[in-house]
């Protein structure tokens, strides 16, 4: 679909971040206006390795975004925790993820959570805020 659009990380979250497996990517989305039927959740997060890999995370648990605040979000970075490879939604295995890991050249958030007529019947507004890494703390 052309109309699926997606915010990027800034380049601060790129690179090696293996130290991040079994962390969390957390980041908060708001949507003031949303019109139109709710889209599927695969894909919903995204990252690119420099190995040509792409993993979604379909956030499965969270709804969309609201208008009466910032909705917190939470993913983990573990490889069964959501995530598959982006195209055939296949599992992802333990090396894989962290090969991934090892070298992301980008992190992708999906902006467009509604699906409008054809006759471009629909609105949408989301903004996305705090965007970070949180590692698990030792126990």
């Amino acid at each position: 679909d052309l109309d699926i659009w997606y915010f990027k990380a800034p380049p601060a979250f790129v690179g090696d971040i293996s130290y991040m497996y079994n962390g969390r990517l957390q980041f908060e989305m708001m949507a003031p206006a949303a019109a139109g039927y709710a889209r599927s959740r695969n894909g919903m997060v995204y990252l690119t390795g420099g190995n040509g890999m792409t993993l979604g995370n379909s956030m499965v648990g969270f709804g969309p975004p609201t208008s009466s605040g910032w909705s917190p979000y939470s993913i983990p970075f573990r490889e069964d925790q959501g995530w598959s490879h982006f195209d055939d939604l296949n599992a992802v295995t333990f090396k894989q993820f962290r090969t991934v890991l090892a070298n992301v050249t980008g992190v992708y958030f999906r902006g467009d959570d509604r699906v409008c007529s054809s006759l471009e019947e629909g609105e949408e507004a989301v903004y996305i805020n705090n965007i970070r890494y949180e590692t698990n703390p030792l126990v």
